[in-house]
């Protein structure tokens, strides 16, 4: 019988505030400071985004695979998700256990090789139309820009005939706020 050993320790990011912990960090710059614990620690990192509670932020993709298919339907993502879900809606992002597993199968049909082939011309389309829309010399915030374009290009592939123009609207300015911190 051959032992394997313990995984060794989840590195914990420095950089956590008294009460706050990470949370200005991530509120300034979530993917770039999601990025950086990534490039510093590795797959697997721990932050503190409530005092008492541990977070890990996980960035491998077979891990990942491993927590959403094997692990999906008893899987508790803990407050930050619960508490995104109170503000923005029980989605497949803030779901959590057999909830998250429906509504990923809900989604999944929009996700077949063929219906991402068929949105290349799509998003082709929307990315020459907001670069026709730039000039040269013009100031650009480039975060807001892509964040516009990845939602016009959610709204007319996947969401395509499944959300009334209205609630698309209301996703669209969630979504906004929670990636640029700032309504468009």
């Amino acid at each position: 019988m051959t032992l394997s050993a313990p995984p060794p320790p989840i590195p914990r990011a420095s950089g956590s505030l008294p009460v706050l912990g990470h949370a200005v960090h991530l509120m300034r710059d979530n993917l770039g400071f999601i990025a950086s614990l990534r490039a510093a620690y590795g797959p697997l990192v721990e932050i503190t985004l409530q005092p008492g509670t541990r977070t890990v932020v996980v960035q491998d993709p077979a891990l990942i695979r491993t927590m959403l298919i094997e692990l999906g339907p008893s899987l508790d993502k803990g407050r930050f998700f619960e508490k995104m879900g109170q503000l923005l809606g029980d989605s497949v992002v803030t779901a959590a256990g057999q909830t998250h597993v429906r509504k990923r199968r809900q989604l999944q049909p929009a996700f077949t090789h063929n219906e991402i082939a068929g949105y290349v011309d799509i998003m082709r389309e929307e990315a020459s139309g907001a670069a026709d829309g730039w000039r040269p010399g013009q100031a650009l915030d480039v975060r807001e820009a892509m964040v516009k374009l990845s939602l016009d290009m959610l709204a007319k592939t996947v969401f395509s005939g499944s959300l009334d123009e209205r609630t698309f609207r209301r996703l669209r300015r969630d979504l906004s706020v929670v990636l640029t911190s700032s309504p468009s």
